[in-house]
């Protein structure tokens, strides 16, 4: 019966969570769209939240299982080297918003900020000039299935276009994946195995999915299929 009650409770935890730090979607116009052609492109990304491997054990606990799920994390993260997925969104994005927008003139910001939602504010670190491109892991880690001994790795992104001309937000995509559970779903230690080896490709197939799914709603055609995992735009 704990289980029951302790699954839902985490789920609507880490929704209220991401919903009151990411910016509401918003669809890129055909206006703003035609805007872009040409515009310098600043792309900025953020600290992530903190990576989550959340067990039976620790989710049995509630709010203190994910206290020992973020030091985990934290170690899992600098012992088996995972990267924050967002790099490569950004990457990814800027490359192919520069292609379809003709844009040569790109400044890629080295290191993560501090996550900034105001425009405003993210505008100046581009000079209030062209376009800016940013990017954030909001939500990451494993999690498993009610009732099983099976797990799955989950993935929450936000990447924006702001106009820094006009200190305005244009455009923001959100990206969920949240692998479905099947047979071959692997145990924790397979995730964790061989330095990782099956987490990070399971977070470089979350990444390369966001990146299809930002560039559709951006105006990129892109011919990848999004398949394997649920991706929703919220």
């Amino acid at each position: 019966m704990e289980h029951k009650i302790i699954y839902p409770l985490l789920g609507i935890l880490s929704t209220v969570v991401i919903s009151g730090c990411a910016t509401a979607p918003m669809q890129l116009t055909e206006q703003d769209s035609s805007s872009m052609v040409g515009e310098k492109l600043t792309v900025i990304y953020y600290e992530p939240d903190p990576f989550l491997p959340m067990t039976n054990t620790k989710g049995a606990f509630a709010l203190v299982g994910v206290a020992a799920a973020v030091s985990e994390g934290k170690k899992i993260v600098e012992e088996k080297g995972l990267s924050d997925p967002a790099i490569a969104i950004k990457n990814d994005l800027a490359k192919k918003l520069s292609e379809t927008y003709q844009i040569s003139d790109i400044t890629m910001v080295p290191d993560a900020k501090p996550y900034e939602s105001d425009p405003v504010a993210v505008s100046s670190m581009s000079e209030n000039q062209g376009i800016v491109l940013d990017v954030r892991t909001f939500g990451w880690g494993t999690m498993y299935y009610p009732f099983k001994t099976k797990y799955k790795v989950t993935y929450f992104a936000q990447a924006r276009l702001i106009n820094a001309k006009e200190n305005r937000l244009i455009s923001t995509e959100r990206c969920t994946i949240d692998e479905k559970y099947s047979e071959n779903s692997p145990s924790y230690d397979e995730l964790m195995e061989n330095d990782a080896t099956l987490l990070k490709k399971k977070l470089e197939d979350a990444s390369r999915e966001c990146v299809n799914l930002f560039a559709q709603k951006m105006g990129i055609s892109t011919t990848a299929n999004l398949t394997g995992n649920t991706v929703a735009n919220y």
